[in-house]
């Protein structure tokens, strides 16, 4: 049987056939108390021998359950949109009682990995709004405000130990600024970290975290990369090559930023989109944070949000100004990037001049693609074949669901 949670588990099968039998092991019956994706990660064929077979790993992910969007400009103040996922079709169904209020222009947001909370980040009022999170309804409690120093946050981090957390954005007495809180991952309280607030030379419109949590990746106009060492106290240390100069293939406009999950202590890769020239620039970081600039690839025009399948084998660009998503396959072991087909336009529910896609997230199983559209108050359904994706739905379902006006940040749980 699948292991009740996510993640590998190895088992231990005990030869009842005689040796040098050949022998298959494949997934039979999916979870069903928790909807989970579950494949044979090791071991799974060969012949047997005298000896029991103790090799065969099966890894599950859990299938999302919940989309979080939040609508900057919606209402007085903007507000937060919540959907339910159909863990067999991945549409959508809003949440009872859904759009919520956070607090003046939400414009971020992201989720603990234990999806107890939701943390939303203001731009107007600078602080960070926490909700308690009901994974299975969707339904957002509010729980608290909590000011983040000087910062207008634009972008949310959260380290995958979920003891810290930043807020990454434009700043008051300086252009931009990333801000850190302390997160109490029992009760979802945050803390103000004192003297942790950093200052940038311009706003930070994204961050990204290694999988390590040892790196905060920070892009900031025109063009650079701001690398940042995570202390054990949550406080952020600039490496040697923070805000440098202009640096590599760091590009014009820089705004969406994505860490490769397969990133272990001794480095990854990391991606950065470019609105202006829309480009991606590709680096690889090693054990000590330093950047190489590998390369460029061309995407659409007006590139914004990046995002990552949970395997680590696909990249996709969201382009604002064409109102579509370029995708690409990753090199596991040079992170470079290669197009898997021309970019697909994303939904338009509304049949605007242009729907502007603006960020990107993957369902934890990587069955489902999900996509703000910021000019057009919605958000798109896609799956993917090789890395090529399609709108879910057809004419006669639902592919794109409305949202508030202007939604920009989304989290998946």
């Amino acid at each position: 049987m699948p292991p009740a949670g996510g993640g590998a588990q190895a088992f231990k099968f005990n030869n009842t056939v005689p040796s040098g039998s050949a022998y298959n092991v494949t997934i039979k019956t999916q979870p069903a108390n928790q909807a989970q994706v579950c494949t044979v990660a090791s071991g799974g064929g060969g012949n047997i021998t005298t000896a029991d077979i103790t090799n065969v790993a099966i890894n599950c992910v859990n299938v999302g359950r919940v989309v979080i969007v939040t609508n900057k400009t919606d209402g007085a103040n903007g507000d937060v949109s919540a959907f339910t996922i159909n863990q067999t079709t991945g549409v959508l169904t809003p949440a009872t009682g859904s759009p919520f209020l956070a607090d003046a222009a939400p414009s971020t947001v992201a989720v603990d990995t234990t999806g107890q909370f939701a943390y939303v980040g203001n731009r107007s009022s600078l602080d960070v709004t926490a909700f308690y999170l009901d994974p299975n309804t969707g339904i957002l409690s509010l729980k608290a405000n909590y000011f983040s120093t000087h910062t207008l946050p634009l972008s949310i981090a959260i380290t995958p130990t979920d003891n810290y957390l930043f807020a990454s954005g434009g700043g008051v007495d300086m252009p931009g600024a990333v801000f850190s809180f302390k997160l109490n991952n029992l009760s979802g309280q945050l803390f103000g970290i004192t003297g942790s607030k950093v200052d940038l030379a311009q706003q930070a419109p994204s961050s990204a975290i290694d999988p390590t949590g040892q790196y905060l990746f920070v892009p900031v106009p025109s063009h650079f990369m701001s690398v940042y060492s995570i202390g054990s106290d949550g406080t952020l240390n600039p490496t040697a090559q923070t805000v440098a100069g202009p640096f590599g293939n760091v590009p014009n406009a820089p705004y969406g930023t994505a860490v490769w999950p397969g990133g272990t202590t001794q480095g990854g890769f990391v991606y950065v989109a470019g609105q202006t020239a829309g480009t991606v620039g590709v680096f690889s970081y090693d054990s000590t944070g330093t950047l190489t600039s590998l390369s460029t690839v061309d995407a659409g025009v007006g590139t914004r949000g990046l995002a990552i399948d949970p395997a680590g084998k696909y990249l996709y660009a969201a382009n604002y100004t064409s109102g579509t998503i370029s995708a690409y396959s990753i090199n596991a072991q040079t992170g470079a990037l290669t197009s898997v087909g021309p970019d697909v336009a994303t939904g338009n529910l509304n049949a605007v001049a242009n729907p502007g896609p603006v960020n990107l997230m993957w369902d934890p199983s990587g069955q489902w693609l999900y996509c703000t559209n910021s000019l057009d108050g919605s958000i798109s359904v896609f799956t993917a074949n090789l890395g090529v994706l399609q709108l879910v739905g057809s004419v006669d379902t639902v592919q794109t669901s409305p949202t508030g006006a202007s939604p920009l940040g989304i989290a998946v749980y």
